[in-house]
């Protein structure tokens, strides 16, 4: 039964579909998830611990320990990929553990208000939280638009791999982080976010006004 969950995770596409899912989680989880499965460790345990790395890096953030912070939110991807490659294995599809993705979209979002005020309280300028609050709700309605676009396609949004989302925008934060200008994550995945929608809104207006002959096509 091991020998076949193994081959059956050696020939397994990634789970995800943005860009660090597929390049970045996937080579780990392909990587550490057969020797936790000979162990018979079961998918929750490292899908609860992402959860709960994705919330001590929202509180890093809060209390101002921003790598530390950083470190937990970045471990918590692989984490979560981990337990959806231990789901295919047992032949349970991973997309119906939503719990963990709506949980990490929320510290996510809890790190984001915690950064901007973070840096309001160390700047003086309240600017910071205003730019937090801007990149959640730009994220929120990206998030929208994607859903939109899968519906109207049938499938994968357009792009998608290289649009916004949690994990891209997430792993928007580690060059700025490098650089020592943490402040300018903010506004840039409200940027990234904001590109995203108008293409996404593109690709339900161009769905919509396909002809019936065009769909009989597909």
């Amino acid at each position: 039964m091991r020998a076949a969950a193994r081959e059956l995770l050696a020939d397994a596409e990634p789970t995800g579909r943005s860009w660090p899912e597929r390049f970045l989680y996937a080579p780990i989880a392909r990587l550490l998830a057969p020797p936790l499965l000979d162990r018979s460790v079961e998918a929750s345990w490292p899908r609860v611990a992402s959860l709960l790395c994705a919330l001590i890096g929202a509180a890093g953030f809060w209390f101002g320990w921003l790598w530390t912070g950083l470190g937990f939110l970045l471990v918590s991807g692989p984490l979560s990929a981990i337990a959806a490659r231990i789901d295919l294995a047992h032949l349970r599809y991973p997309e119906r553990h939503w719990e963990p993705r709506f949980g990490r979209g929320v510290a996510l979002g809890l790190a984001l208000v915690a950064l901007g005020k973070h840096l309001a309280v160390e700047t003086g300028d309240r600017v910071h939280f205003f730019a937090a609050a801007a990149a959640v709700a730009a994220l929120l309605l990206a998030l929208r638009e994607r859903r939109a676009a899968r519906k109207a396609t049938g499938g994968a949004a357009p792009h998608e791999t290289w649009l916004a989302g949690i994990e891209p925008g997430l792993w928007l934060l580690p060059p700025f982080a490098a650089a020592g200008y943490w402040e300018y994550w903010l506004p840039t995945l409200a940027a990234y976010a904001a590109i995203s929608i108008f293409i996404w809104q593109d690709t339900v207006e161009a769905a919509l006004q396909r002809t019936p002959a065009e769909l009989q096509q597909d």
